[in-house]
C-alpha cells in the first residue's frame, strides 16, 4: 500500500513538473514561431561602458543588451557574434569574455540582429607577471 502511494505522489510530482515546463514554454514564445520571437528596436548597449583590464588571469565579462518592441530589455550576449580591433592586447570569446593579451588600448566589438554596439578596451599589465598567491588565485 505504501508502495503504491508513493508511486502515485511522484506520478502526480511528475504531471506537475511537465505541466509547468509547458506553461513556461508556452509563455515564453507567446504564440510566435522561433524565427519571429525576438524583435530588437533601437540602439544595443555593452555594459559596463569602458573596460579597463590589469590583471592577466583576470578577464572581464561585457553585457549586450538590447530593447524588444514591447518595450522589454533583452540581454543579447549569447546571440551575439564579438570582436577584438586587435587581438594582440585583447581577445573576446564567443560568450563575451574579454582576455588581456598586452598593453595597449582596442575595441570590443559585438552585432547581434544586424546592429552593432562597441566598448573600448585599455589593458594595463605590470611589467613583472605577479606571483601566483593562493588566496588570490585559487579561492
Amino acid at each position: 500500500m505504501a508502495l503504491q502511494f508513493q508511486t502515485r505522489l511522484q506520478t502526480r510530482h511528475l504531471t506537475a513538473i511537465v505541466m509547468c515546463v509547458s506553461a513556461l514554454f508556452t509563455l515564453g514564445n507567446s504564440g510566435r514561431a522561433a524565427d519571429d520571437a525576438v524583435s530588437v528596436v533601437g540602439e544595443l548597449q555593452i555594459h559596463p561602458a569602458a573596460i579597463t583590464l590589469s590583471h592577466r588571469q583576470r578577464p572581464h565579462s561585457a553585457l549586450l543588451t538590447g530593447s524588444s518592441a514591447d518595450g522589454l530589455s533583452l540581454e543579447l550576449s549569447s546571440q551575439a557574434e564579438w570582436k577584438s580591433s586587435n587581438e594582440a592586447v585583447a581577445t573576446v570569446d564567443l560568450f563575451g569574455w574579454i582576455h588581456p593579451v598586452a598593453n595597449g588600448d582596442a575595441t570590443i566589438t559585438a552585432t547581434a540582429y544586424g546592429k552593432t554596439a562597441s566598448v573600448p578596451v585599455t589593458v594595463k599589465l605590470d611589467e613583472q607577471p605577479r606571483p601566483y598567491s593562493f588566496r588570490h588565485d585559487v579561492m
